[in-house]
């Protein structure tokens, strides 16, 4: 058991990353706590980053400018992973779903205590929708509580309770930690709109793009956006650090009944292991999305083509991404005709903003 509760930190931080939102989150205790807390301390001492690495590779496309980014955020390489593990039909080149960004529950500033504790310049709130992910934390604390229990009932040992109780608040607490939410939405407002994809030759894409007037989370603020590790980050990461290793004595000190403990981590290690991986909706992440349309076809070329002739600017940007060797000559007549086209559009917009503004 001892052996089992240093295994298993990277299960368990995926865990946190997949459930971190709001003021409780419903983490059990599970083997791989004591690992993790480390982990953790040396992250928030070191490069500050509370969330893991992105498991899936992605790009992110200014829709505007062209621009692609690496992505660095947990949120979006799930985002793009859940969207293509979807995708079984593979008869096209390239799909291209777009979708709008639903803002029902994005830029809300909650009145409650916890969001004192949280990053105070942060410019967007999330609320991500509670799923059955965020349930099953909540069913596998009560299950466990109910095991560790048995010994107290029936034999009136309380040892093991007591150690399961400490565990669970404990991982809870770690899990709560609200600026574990701070770094997951790490972003400023705006109105871009961005493209998820994992490069050339990938065969899907989703396009993400808000509605004409609103503004939400930046996403290409969010895939390369870093939190500065607080003092509070430190103290709090080393005091679990600290209370992770006092338990794990504890532990190596049961004589009794060891077998109920051995189970409440057992459960917990395969609820972790199932949240660690499972598909969600965007909704879940934060991130609610509403589809509008796909576009899809046999040559990777008509389908940027069709992008950009509904929505101008959007193909142009995509482009280099997919296609960043040399054009046949009729493909670069074709395209510099929709820059030219895409020029005389933003023009006129920005004449217009400034006649509104000189008429105000």
């Amino acid at each position: 058991m001892s052996v089992l509760m240093i295994l298993g930190s990277e299960t368990v931080h995926k865990t946190i990353a997949q459930m971190a939102g709001g003021p409780f989150v419903p983490t059990p205790f599970s083997f791989g706590w004591v690992g993790y807390s480390f982990v953790a301390l040396g992250n928030a001492v070191g490069s500050g980053r509370l969330l893991p690495e992105p498991d899936w590779p992605t790009f992110v496309i200014n829709l505007k400018n062209g621009y692609v980014r690496q992505n660095c955020s947990w949120v979006l390489g799930r985002l793009l992973r859940d969207f293509e593990m979807k995708e079984k039909n593979k008869d096209y080149a390239l799909k291209i779903i777009v979708y709008d960004l639903n803002l029902n529950d994005v830029g809300r500033r909650p009145a409650r205590w916890w969001w004192w504790w949280t990053k105070k310049d942060r410019d967007v709130y999330i609320k991500p929708k509670r799923d059955w992910v965020w349930w099953s934390g909540v069913v596998t604390i009560v299950i466990q509580l109910g095991i560790s229990i048995t010994p107290w009932l029936t034999e009136g040992d309380w040892t093991i309770f007591m150690t399961s109780t400490a565990a669970t608040l404990l991982a809870v607490a770690g899990a709560s930690w609200p600026n574990l939410s701070a770094e997951k939405w790490a972003g400023r407002r705006s109105n871009k709109c961005v493209a998820l994809t994992r490069g050339n030759g990938a065969r899907y894409a989703m396009i993400l793009k808000y509605r004409d007037g609103e503004k939400g989370l930046d996403l290409e603020d969010l895939a390369t956006a870093m939190t500065t590790p607080s003092r509070w980050d430190r103290v709090v990461t080393g005091t679990l650090a600290i209370a992770w290793v006092l338990l794990l004595f504890n532990i190596c000190g049961l004589q009794d009944k060891t077998w109920y403990i051995l189970g409440v981590g057992v459960i917990g290690m395969l609820q972790n292991q199932l949240v660690s991986g499972v598909q969600r909706d965007p909704a879940s992440s934060g991130i609610p999305l509403t589809k509008v349309e796909e576009i899809r076809e046999f040559k990777v070329m008509n389908v940027l083509k069709k992008v950009e002739t509904r929505y101008p600017g959007f193909g142009v940007s995509l482009l280099p991404t997919f296609f960043p060797g040399d054009l046949w000559p009729d493909e670069v007549s074709w395209w510099e005709e929709r820059k030219m086209e895409l020029k005389t559009i933003r023009e006129a917009k920005k004449q217009a903003k400034l006649t509104q503004n000189a008429v105000v």
